[in-house]
């Protein structure tokens, strides 16, 4: 889990990965949120973005209990289509 400025979006994209052997097993929301709450405190964000493959459920389903709302389908540079989410501090 981190944070990463793109160039292609407009707010921090926040990103994270797990192997495998630990999908579905929770760790994805603890530390998805761990790491942001850091980033509202430490690095006082009130919006960021983040990205994953049109088909990613495991991922999309994460992000939407994290908080994210989907922002639509965008062309990511040298990869393939993606959809873009987005969290705000004021929903």
């Amino acid at each position: 889990c981190g944070f990463l400025k793109k160039p292609y979006l407009e707010y921090v994209d926040f990103g994270f990965a797990f192997f495998e052997k630990y999908h579905g097993q929770g760790y994805g929301y603890e530390v998805g949120r761990a790491a942001m709450e850091y980033g509202i405190e430490t690095y006082k964000f009130k919006n960021l973005d983040a990205v994953t493959h049109i088909d990613n459920i495991q991922s999309i389903g994460l992000l939407k209990k994290l908080g994210f709302r989907s922002e639509g389908i965008i062309d990511v540079p040298e990869t393939r289509r993606s959809r873009l989410f987005r969290w705000r501090s004021a929903w």
